[in-house]
């Protein structure tokens, strides 16, 4: 980490981010971690809109559709601010933005830059290359030659449609002798799973084999041979004659072989063997498993001529025996080498016919059933903007053309995506671009954040690409900006400290930061806490006395200290607050059983955890429940599924009535037993026979709709299981309506469909502010952040899964087993290993630049085997030489720290008279203030960060009133339960008086159980409702406590928390009558034909005043 002084440090990253953001310039930036380039990337589409770009002209590609939503929602919160605040803050915002005061003309473009986003038709383009591609095929479908009724496949229709494949290449072998020979083939390779395994990464690579296969499977059979060395007449060729050509012929090699093994017959055993295994070859028919039992006595397992292959007797009295020895070993070696590349060509061929067949399989199933996957719609997607003559035309076509281009996280885009943008941009460098200057690109990424290799990513593009642009751009310099930004604004400077100290060793920097200068990452935070720990590994011979696994032990240590943390009221003096749970990000590499053992352990000690941030459907245990009941249904003679059943929270039968009701019910199935024990459980029974009566008569969908919400099922379950089963239930009831939108209403079809593909719910945790322990995957955290991040799974390392080995780009091998490697497939697998760790070591840094306060990094690992190369290792190996030692309760660890010190002074803020006075064109010394990282304040403790903005603290009344709002917005959707939960989660976050918080929420508790209320807070309302439009002349934006709309009317709710409001609406406050009077006008806009009422509910004496 570098250290400057504060003003340099701030000047120089806002010279930076100003350059980047010039509109008229071509700009490719390079950003490392936390450095904010998403607000750079926001201030860029600012920039273009004041200068008066027509919105859309602009087109901003993301890479996941989060990151588009969390633009375009700083995009209208900048624009929204504009609109709404003081001219002097507008002038001081626009002149941060622009490096100068700003025009009048530019304040006007300012403030009504929010509505025209909002009227731009199809709005504002903040999408991903996917989106994108797919609505210029819909656009021009018959150009693309995409069917109008295609749509994009899902998951689960992926799933079916490999089914499908593999059963139609299976079956189609049958008549098909050439690949029924392939098949049979790779059949003898591996066993069916395998067979689907190599499907799925059929799929993954099929562009690539499109491609290759493209100019017909004898031209890449040829390629495949050529890449091993191998002639076109070789796999035909006779082993048994091959033999014969090298040992028979040659009849001088011959004499000399057996006059050597009759010399081994006279000396020790080994001699004796040897001599014996020679003579066998060289008198008896030769076969291929003859030949690797000869070989044998050459060669050891890795194919490598033995040290020793004649004893010193026999060289005494044969002194050319080991000349002779080696030069037939290696024969043997070269022979083997070629019987191996036979066999590499042998399956690679067979690969290949298989996957023409699968590749054409795909292709019409995709067809038959009008659905795209996502590689198609990038596929058609340049085609279309490649061919030739059209490509203008659809660009221009395409909203008139697009004059700007903005690329998100340009290491991720793929070569692919790549000729896409290439194709959007060419229009720059030609025709009307060359003419018109207005048109520009804007790239910005992090080679060191390429962690994407499986959709075809590579560093080495993000380079290569911005190569190509500045030479592209050569003839016009003063347009291209190649800029850096390294000035981190979130983490601490002993994390940066850390992270620096690692990539430069050799061993960690390939692949991350491979120029030759030294990895510095400069801070902007410097002066405040920072913390960097490595516990110690934990290992099976570690703890002793125990049973559970290495990972199991690591779970509970890591969920110990998390209870520690909490029980000492761990501070944040960064932030100046205590740690709350949502503060907390557990990182893995993989998901392994240390992530259910630490939702389990943290659950068991009531602390709030996320859950799995992927889950599978089937193994969810209110899906399980629904399952059980559903195989009841269709077969009521199933104790099993009908005791599973009464046993969940949806039966609500206790053990000690399900043992009774099993062991008494002799002959009797376990239902007829029950409906003997009606009087006990008449309800249970009423339930279970109304089901009965309708499940051969309603689909899935419905069925399942009864029980969650007629026989309110889904209460049940939330109460058991709590809020976490509510994703897995809301996929599978989305399973149950899309299968009952494409097959017929069957219960028993739908299970039986269900249980076909693997069911997989991804969990966004980047949306939403859960006030839990997040635990996910470092490549699932990517663009997230948290004060506190847990590394945990720092010792596995990655394995290689590579079925198809690509011989530069131009031949396709697989080499089924390490016995059969050659050494153009071991050189291969070499070259695919070092791009597997230089990303495991990119991966790494993404996991630590995660960390904004507090990184813990530890491990667990059932051996003590070597872990050289391991995350681990690394990070030990780093801190090893800087760190102090620590005690932990398992182990001796290291720490590296830096303490809370007086931050450095801001430069104060001018006065409105100062920015008035000042002129275009110069540069104010408040102008360096720090621009931070920005993130969106968690809303439990919005009240309390109001307070501390303050420079008087604010009275207990308004801290009171500031909190019923907040609970008023957030409490009345949610059940009582949940409702708990999140006051207790919102307590969390609260520093002032306990009082004034228990005191709000009794309040807002007895206004949403009293029934006076009921009609105010049901589905038809909406809290926290913006409004922006015009009253008099006059713009004005507004932000309604509640709306209710009923059939014909409309009511706008605003909540005062007066202790003594008037009796008589005559007497309320003029400034209250006339803020409801403007709401009442804005909203009038929007519902013209309703009949409006404003009211004012007095929280204090629960009564609702119509006004």
């Amino acid at each position: 980490m570098v250290a400057l002084k504060y003003d340099v440090l701030t000047e120089n990253a806002l010279e930076i981010q100003r350059r980047a953001t010039d509109p008229e310039s071509h700009v490719w930036v390079s950003a490392s971690a936390g450095t904010g380039k998403t607000k750079v990337l926001t201030d860029r589409i600012l920039n273009l809109l004041l200068k008066g770009v027509n919105p859309r002209k602009i087109l901003c590609l993301t890479f996941t559709n989060a990151a588009a939503s969390e633009m375009m929602q700083r995009l209208l919160e900048r624009l929204g601010q504009w609109a709404s605040c003081s001219e002097f803050e507008l002038r001081r915002e626009l002149h941060l933005l622009i490096g100068q005061a700003a025009s009048q003309e530019n304040q006007n473009c300012a403030r009504t830059l929010f509505i025209d986003i909002l009227e731009t038709p199809g709005g504002f383009r903040i999408q991903t290359i996917h989106s994108f591609c797919q609505s210029l095929l819909s656009s021009f479908p018959l150009e693309a030659g995409v069917d109008l009724e295609t749509t994009i496949m899902t998951e689960r229709e992926r799933e079916e449609i490999l089914t499908q494949v593999q059963e139609a290449v299976l079956t189609s072998a049958e008549q098909n002798p050439l690949l029924e020979q392939a098949v049979t083939l790779l059949a003898e390779q591996f066993h069916f799973e395998t067979f689907k395994q190599l499907c799925e990464t059929f799929l993954r690579e099929r562009l690539k084999l499109g491609l290759f296969l493209s100019s017909g499977l004898e031209s890449a059979k040829d390629a495949t041979l050529k890449a091993l060395e191998l002639k076109k007449t070789d796999p035909t060729l006779s082993l048994t004659a091959l033999f014969n050509k090298i040992w028979e012929e040659d009849t001088e090699a011959r004499a000399s072989l057996k006059n050597l093994a009759s010399c081994l017959l006279t000396g020790r055993t080994t001699d004796k063997k040897r001599g014996e295994a020679m003579l066998n070859w060289l008198e008896h028919p030769k076969t291929t498993e003859s030949f690797q039992l000869y070989a044998d006595y050459f060669l050891t397992e890795k194919g490598e001529i033995r040290q020793k292959l004649v004893t010193q007797e026999i060289l005494d009295s044969f002194p050319q025996a080991k000349d002779l020895l080696l030069k037939e070993a290696a024969r043997v070696q070269e022979v083997l080498e070629f019987l191996k590349k036979l066999k590499i060509a042998e399956v690679s061929l067979a690969l290949l016919t298989v996957s023409e067949a699968l590749l054409a399989h795909y292709e019409s199933l995709k067809a038959k059933q009008h659905v795209l996957d996502y590689d198609d719609l990038i596929l058609k997607a340049s085609a279309l903007l490649h061919q030739g003559e059209f490509a203008p035309w659809i660009l221009y076509k395409l909203d008139g053309g697009i004059d700007h281009l903005l690329v998100d996280e340009a290491q991720d885009t793929n070569p692919l995506q790549w000729s896409i943008i290439t194709a959007l941009t060419e229009e720059f460098f030609a025709g009307k671009g060359a003419q018109n200057q207005s048109c520009t690109l804007f790239a910005v990424g992090d080679a060191k954040q390429s962690i994407y290799s499986f959709q075809g990513t590579d560093p080495k593009i993000f380079t290569a690409m911005r190569a190509h642009f500045s030479k592209r751009l050569s003839d016009d310099k003063k347009s291209w900006k190649a800029l850096e930004m390294s000035l981190s604004f979130r983490s601490a400077s002993a994390i940066l400290d850390f992270v620096d100290a690692l990539f430069a060793e050799e061993t960690a920097r390939a692949g991350v930061h491979d120029e030759e200068d030294a990895l510095e990452h400069m801070c902007f935070r410097k002066g405040q806490a920072g913390r960097v720990e490595l516990w110690p590994l934990v290992t099976t011979n570690s703890e002793s006395g125990t049973s559970l696994s290495a990972r199991t032990i690591l779970a509970h240590h890591v969920a110990d200290q998390i209870e520690k943390w909490f029980h000492q009221k761990t501070f944040l003096v960064s932030q100046g607050r205590p740690l709350r749970a949502d503060d907390i990000m557990v990182l893995v590499r993989t998901r392994t059983e240390f992530v259910p053992a630490l939702i389990q352990s943290l659950k068991s000690k009531n602390i709030p955890v996320a859950g799995l941030d992927r889950l599978n459907l089937l193994e969810e245990l209110a899906i399980q429940d629904l399952i059980f009941l559903s195989e009841f249904l269709l077969l009521p003679e199933n104790d099993f599924a009908l005791a599973c059943f009464l046993k969940s929270p949806l039966g609500g039968v206790n053990e000690e009535q399900l043992l009774h009701l099993a062991s008494t019910r002799g002959d009797k199935t376990l239902w007829e037993n029950l409906k003997e024990h009606s009087s006990v459980f008449q309800e249970l029974v009423d339930r279970l026979t109304d089901l009965l009566r309708q499940v051969d008569f309603i689909s899935p969908f419905s069925l399942y709709s009864e029980i969650l919400f007629t026989h309110k099922g889904l209460q049940k379950i939330m109460e058991r299981f709590g809020p976490e089963a509510m994703d897995p239930l809301e996929e599978f009831l989305g399973l149950a309506y899309h299968y009952h939108h494409q097959s017929p209403a069957s219960l028993q079809g739908f299970l039986h469909w269900l249980r076909q593909g693997r069911l997989e719910i991804k969990r966004d945790f980047s949306q939403t502010e859960c006030g839990e322990v997040r635990i996910m995957t470092v490549h699932g955290a990517k663009g997230l952040q948290a004060p506190v991040v847990i590394l945990a799974d720092t010792v596995s390392r990655p394995t290689l899964k590579q079925h198809f080995l690509w011989h530069e780009d131009r031949a396709c091998l697989w080499s089924p087993s390490q016995d059969l490697d050659t050494k153009v497939t071991q050189q291969l697998k070499q070259q695919i290993r070092t791009l597997q760790d230089q990303e495991y070591r990119r991966l790494l840094y993404v996991a630590l630049t995660r960390a904004e306060d507090q990184l813990y990094i530890c491990g667990a690992h059932e051996s003590q085997r070597d872990i050289k190369g391991s995350w681990y290792h690394l990070v030990e190996s780093a801190l090893s030489s800087q760190a102090t030692k620590i005690s932990l309760p398992w182990g001796e660890g290291l720490r590296l720290e830096n303490l809370h010190e007086v931050p450095p002074s801001l430069p104060s803020a001018p006065s409105e008279d100062q920015t008035q006075k000042e002129e275009a064109g110069t540069t104010p010394a408040w102008l360096f203030t720090a621009i931070t990282e920005e993130k969106d304040a968690f809303s439990k403790t919005a009240v309390t960060q109001q307070a501390q903005g303050q420079d008087a603290p604010p009275s207990p009344s308004l801290l009171k009133g500031r909190l019923i709002h907040d609970l008023l917005e957030i409490l009345p959707s949610l059940s009582p339960e949940i409702q708990i939960q999140r006051i207790r989660s919102y307590q969390q976050g609260w520093q002032e008086a306990p009082e004034i918080f228990e005191e709000a929420v009794n309040t807002v508790q007895n206004i949403l159980t009293d029934k006076t209320f009921e009609r105010l807070f049901q589905g038809n309302s909406r809290a926290e409702v913006p409004l922006i439009g015009y009253d008099q002349g006059k713009l004005y934006t507004a932000r309604l406590d509640r709306l209710v709309v009923f059939e014909d009317e409309v009511w706008i709710i605003d909540y005062k928390t007066d202790t003594s409001p008037p009796a008589d609406p005559r007497h309320i406050d003029l400034r209250y009558k006339n803020q409801l009077r403007l709401y009442r006008e804005l909203v009038q806009q929007l519902y013209p034909r309703y009949q409006l009422k404003t009211m004012i509910l007095w929280t204090e004496t629960r009564h609702l005043m119509e006004v």
